[in-house]
């Protein structure tokens, strides 16, 4: 689990809603539970990612995918 490389707590306090993945689900299905709850962006946080500090803003709507700096100021100001 990757969760403690992002302060999620600092994003939350900017307002946004964070969720991570604590059973281990398949990307295909926090994808489709992110759907279900209506997220409008997921970020991805995957082996390549890491290693280059960085994550992947997806929008739900249009499938849009943007590589940022792996930080919560970065997630809440690419939203």
């Amino acid at each position: 689990h990757y969760q403690g490389e992002i302060d999620w707590e600092a994003l939350r306090a900017q307002g946004v809603r964070a969720e991570t993945d604590l059973v281990g689900r398949s990307l295909k299905a926090q994808m489709k539970y992110a759907d279900k709850l209506g997220a409008q962006h997921t970020v991805v946080l995957g082996t390549d990612e890491l290693s280059a500090g960085e994550c992947t803003l997806l929008c739900m709507a249009t499938g849009e995918k943007k590589r940022i700096p792996l930080s919560a100021s970065s997630i809440a100001e690419n939203l």
